[in-house]
């Protein structure tokens, strides 16, 4: 078995927001008002902040040392009317005003008028932020669009990370899309410049860095270099008996990754227990794990049960441009084909626990038939064209879970569990659950591409995934981990 082409692959940074209004507005009038393009990508890494003690002060790298940036000399009226801009599209687009609210007491306009407070009382507003990272008042760098993508990407989108797969898009997210969001004039300079103050920042003051891009150094070198496990390492914990996979990352199938998980699968085939850990995979390409694992192991793949969800959108319009993002995942089937207002739903299908408080936002959707059987890899509908080999195995499958598991990681293990190809263990997946993408938009004054999910995706019953997060079969007891919690339920005959 052989790689005809792998999978492509897009790596990002990424972290979260959302919000939305009933707008029956249409994607044409949209562009119309908001003239920026849209694009779909594989969800970035999330970041984290680790506040470091303050040092002794030193004088920090200033904006008249970073040859070539060329500032974009914006006012502070220009950076508030991008973020009022970036409001009104997420009022006509992101249909989770009411989870975020219920999941993390947050209401979207409130927080858009603390963002405004911010920007206005700048530098004050952020000086307990730089006093704790090392750098004094006198020393904050001017407020411009660079400071701004920061208070987006910490103040506003950082209240409620990771969700919804919302952002602000960094520079190397701009070396792999060269086209659409990235392509006017004001976005082309910005990344250009954010890409040379990453670069500096990293090579000559390291605090300053963290105020920028609210992240620690190191933890963003690994991230672009790469670092963050994608290899696929096998074992055999117990001779015919139980075998062990961990598979870092669903981002980049390469033929050596498909290659390895193929020969491993043939060796153990005759096993007891595979345990398939996941805990590192923070995300990637939705299709990698149906493909590459349920694919080729499901033992009566022909039979294979049905999951059923649901994916709502605002407007008819939006729901049809996302149509194809759907159809385009090999496993999954719109029924019908086109989407259908929410009243015509609900008259089909019985969906109990849909949110009464959301049901403003959910005004066209789709039912999406899952099934690993509608997986044809050589087929149009599938991202590549690789060869997978059908290598049933009869024993029993475990799947290790954890906090990191978001996106095409959070998928998987709803779908592994829902359909019973394996038993989960560990903790509940971070969230990220979507049957589509981000959607894309360009900031009109400084150029920043912000994006976010326009799915409210549901199971069977109306359940919003991003708010009831799927759960493992059985947590980790304690005092274990994962590995060793499923260990002990293999010693005891679970």
């Amino acid at each position: 078995m052989k790689v005809l082409t792998a999978l492509a692959m897009a790596l990002l940074l990424l972290l979260l927001v959302g919000c939305g209004r009933n707008n029956e507005q249409s994607d044409e009038n949209l562009l119309a008002d908001y003239p920026e393009n849209v694009h779909e990508y594989t969800p970035e890494q999330s970041m984290v902040i680790s506040p470091v003690s303050v040092p002794q002060q030193e004088r920090p790298i200033t904006m008249a040392d970073l040859h070539p940036i060329q500032p974009l000399n914006l006012t502070t009226e220009d950076l508030l009317y991008d973020l009022d801009f970036m409001v009104r599209v997420i009022e006509d687009t992101f249909p989770f005003f009411g989870v975020l609210e219920r999941r993390f007491g947050i209401d979207i306009h409130e927080l858009a008028q603390e963002t405004r407070e911010i920007i206005i009382n700048y530098p004050y507003s952020l000086q307990d932020f730089a006093y704790e990272i090392g750098i004094a008042l006198e020393y904050m760098p001017a407020l411009d669009e660079q400071v701004f993508w920061g208070i987006l990407r910490g103040d506003f989108f950082g209240q409620f990370s990771p969700f919804a797969h919302a952002s602000s898009l960094h520079y190397t997210a701009s070396s792999t899309h060269l086209r659409g969001p990235f392509e006017s004039l004001a976005s082309r300079t910005f990344y250009r410049n954010q890409a040379t103050l990453t670069q500096n920042l990293l090579a000559e003051d390291h605090k300053l860095f963290q105020f920028y891009f609210r992240i620690d150094p190191s933890h963003f070198q690994a991230i672009v270099h790469d670092e963050l496990s994608q290899a696929v390492e096998t074992s055999i914990i117990e001779e015919g008996r139980i075998a062990y996979v961990n598979i870092g990352s669903l981002m980049n199938p390469t033929g050596a990754f498909v290659q390895k998980l193929m020969n491993f699968y043939e060796e153990i085939q005759k096993y007891e227990y595979l345990i398939i850990d996941m805990r590192d995979s923070s995300g990637g390409f939705a299709i990698t794990a149906p493909a590459l694992i349920m694919y080729p192991l499901w033992y009566d793949r022909d039979n294979a049960p049905e999951m059923t969800m649901y994916a709502f959108f605002i407007s008819y319009d939006i729901a049809q441009s996302h149509s194809h993002v759907i159809q385009a995942h090999p496993a999954y089937v719109r029924n019908p084909n086109h989407a259908l207002p929410l009243f015509e739903i609900l008259e089909m299908n019985h969906l109990p626990y849909l949110n009464e408080q959301d049901k403003p936002f959910l005004s066209y959707g789709f039912r999406i038939n899952v099934n690993v059987n509608n997986i044809n890899l050589n087929s149009s509908r599938s991202t590549s064209t690789l060869n997978i080999s059908r290598i049933p195995f009869t024993g029993k499958i475990w799947i290790l879970t954890s906090s990191r598991n978001y996106s095409a990681s959070a998928v998987f293990a709803n779908i592994a569990k829902d359909t019973g190809f394996a038993t989960l263990v560990g903790e509940q997946v971070a969230g990220g659950l979507t049957a589509t993408g981000p959607y894309h938009v360009t900031l009109p004054n400084t150029g920043i591409v912000v994006g976010w999910d326009r799915d409210y995706l549901t199971d069977q019953y109306g359940r919003a995934l991003n708010e009831f997060l799927p759960t493992p079969h059985y947590f980790n007891k304690e005092g274990r981990d994962a590995l060793e919690t499923v260990l002990q339920l293999i010693d005891v005959g679970v």
